[in-house]
């Protein structure tokens, strides 16, 4: 049996690594609403740092829960970096894409 401080760490883990995806979509969400594109790659690429923490966790998680039948081997958190810089890079094209559309100025008042 583990102790309680081994269980609140454990906890602890549990809720950072699975919190990392709602983290990751309102980053997401912040940086589509932002209006500088240094402003917006920047929330991305955290955004995309915390997407990459879910992936590992979730992997781990998974993996870890299946060594009753076996042994498991922890993958490298680098290992997922390729999906987290996809998405990072579909963000910000989809931010110029859709930046263009926006307008600079609020529009005008009809005249009456």
């Amino acid at each position: 049996m583990k102790s309680p401080e081994q269980e609140a760490f454990a906890q602890l883990m549990f809720l950072i690594g699975m919190g990392c995806l709602p983290i990751s979509l309102g980053l997401a969400i912040a940086g589509a609403a932002s209006r500088r594109i240094k402003n917006a790659v920047i929330i991305f690429a955290i955004a995309g740092i915390a997407f990459n923490h879910f992936l590992f966790y979730f992997a781990v998680l998974g993996g870890s829960l299946g060594t009753k039948v076996g042994t498991y081997e922890l993958p490298n958190w680098f290992s997922f970096l390729p999906y987290s810089l996809v998405s990072v890079a579909v963000l910000i094209g989809l931010w110029i894409l859709f930046d263009r559309h926006r307008t600079s100025h609020p529009p005008s008042l009809p005249k009456q």
